[in-house]
C-alpha cells in the first residue's frame, strides 16, 4: 500500500535516502552519517516539505513502511545529480535491501509519475547508477538517457516526458500505478500525494 509521506515520515525518508545513496562505493565507504552530511546528498531531503516536495512511502502487509520515494524541483545553480532543468522535478527512490525486488520502487515509481502528470510537469528526472538493477525498471516506465551525463560518469541522468495536457487515462510507461488509500491531509507545507 502507498501511502503520502509527511513531515513525521522525514527520519524514515532520510534512511531511504541512505539505501539510495549506498548503491555507490564511494558513498559506502564514508560510512552513513558522513555521506548523507555532504551537501551534495542531504540537499535531496534538507528542509523537508518546502513548495513543491511531493513524496510517498511503501507499506508491507504488516503496515510497515519499507520504502519511499519523493521528488522535488532543483535550481539551476544548485543541481541535483539528475538534474535536466529547473522545472523538472527529480525524483528518489530508496527501498530496503530486504524488500527490494517485491514490488515497492516499481509501485512508488508509477505513483509519482502519475502524479507529476496530474500536476501538470511535463517530465520528471533521476539519477541513476550505470550498473544498478533498478535502471532496468526506470527504463521499462519510458525513462531515457537525458543526454547531460559524461560516458565516464558512473551514474547516469535518465528523464521521462510525457504531453504537457495530462489526461486522467494512465500512460503506457506507467502501468503498475495502483491505489492509494485515503489519508488525512499531511502536515506542514507538503504536498499530498492522493
Amino acid at each position: 500500500m502507498i501511502r503520502p509521506a509527511t513531515a513525521d515520515d522525514a527520519p524514515f525518508m532520510w534512511d531511504m535516502l541512505w539505501e539510495a545513496t549506498a548503491i555507490s562505493d564511494e558513498m559506502k565507504a564514508l560510512g552513513k552519517v558522513t555521506a548523507l552530511r555532504r551537501p551534495e546528498v542531504a540537499k535531496y531531503l534538507a528542509d523537508w516539505g518546502r513548495p513543491g516536495d511531493v513524496g510517498c512511502l511503501f507499506l508491507n502487509d504488516r503496515n510497515e513502511p519499507v520504502g519511499s520515494a519523493w521528488y522535488r524541483i532543483f535550481p539551476r545553480e544548485n543541481p541535483g545529480y539528475g538534474f535536466v532543468d529547473d522545472g523538472i522535478p527529480e525524483l528518489t527512490i530508496g527501498v530496503l535491501e530486504s524488500a527490494r525486488g517485491e514490488g515497492a520502487g516499481s509501485a512508488m515509481l508509477g505513483h509519482l509519475i502519475d502524479h507529476a502528470r496530474k500536476k501538470g510537469y511535463t517530465a520528471i528526472s533521476l539519477s541513476v547508477d550505470r550498473h544498478n538493477p533498478a535502471r532496468r525498471l526506470y527504463e521499462r516506465y519510458g525513462f531515457v538517457d537525458a543526454g547531460v551525463s559524461q560516458d565516464t560518469d558512473s551514474s547516469v541522468t535518465l528523464v521521462i516526458r510525457w504531453e504537457a495536457e495530462a489526461s486522467d487515462e494512465l500512460t503506457a510507461a506507467s502501468p503498475a500505478i495502483i491505489a492509494t488509500n485515503s489519508s488525512p491531509a499531511s502536515q506542514r507545507r507538503m504536498d499530498v500525494v492522493v
